[in-house]
């Protein structure tokens, strides 16, 4: 929370008041951050992740982010240990796990069509570990495994409800 000097109680701050306080009174941040926001040292935006994600089997892994998830190769390593899948803004980061000791991956990927996401991933033939669901936190979701056991959970924000 950011709090205004001066003010007999806290406010909190959000994108577009924080510039418009920022320039009437000093900021002081209130937490176990050690970074200090100033003029010169605001905290960077974040733009994208790109999760690595342990494989058995990086051929059938590639096919069935391709042709069951929607994704596309964009690059694979003349070594075939290692490849990038993208959809949309989306990217994993696929490497392969020799040791068959890994635990599988589990990841949120947003999404604001869920419910046409599913139609297509089932029409696609994914495995479909959870049908549609509404979540105690405010979303809804379902999830998919590929072959190594990694799960991916697509999910949707409820907005305005409880």
């Amino acid at each position: 929370m950011l709090v205004v000097a001066g003010h007999a109680r806290p406010i909190l701050l959000y994108r577009l008041d924080f510039r418009r306080a920022y320039r009437a009174a000093p900021v002081r941040k209130r937490s176990s951050f050690r970074a200090t926001l100033t003029r010169t040292n605001p905290m960077a935006k974040l733009s994208r992740i790109a999760p690595e994600i342990p494989v058995s089997d990086m051929r059938l892994s590639i096919e069935y982010y391709e042709q069951k998830l929607g994704f596309r190769l964009v690059q694979e390593m003349p070594a075939g240990d290692y490849a990038i899948v993208e959809r949309d803004d989306i990217a994993i980061h696929l490497f392969q796990d020799d040791t068959r000791n890994h635990s599988p991956v589990g990841m949120h990927i947003f999404t604001h069509q869920l419910d046409e996401l599913h139609a297509e991933l089932q029409q696609r033939g994914a495995r479909l570990s959870q049908e549609i669901m509404r979540k105690p936190w405010g979303n809804r979701d379902f999830r998919v495994n590929d072959h190594s056991g990694n799960e991916l959970k697509f999910t949707e924000p409820l907005s305005g409800e409880a």
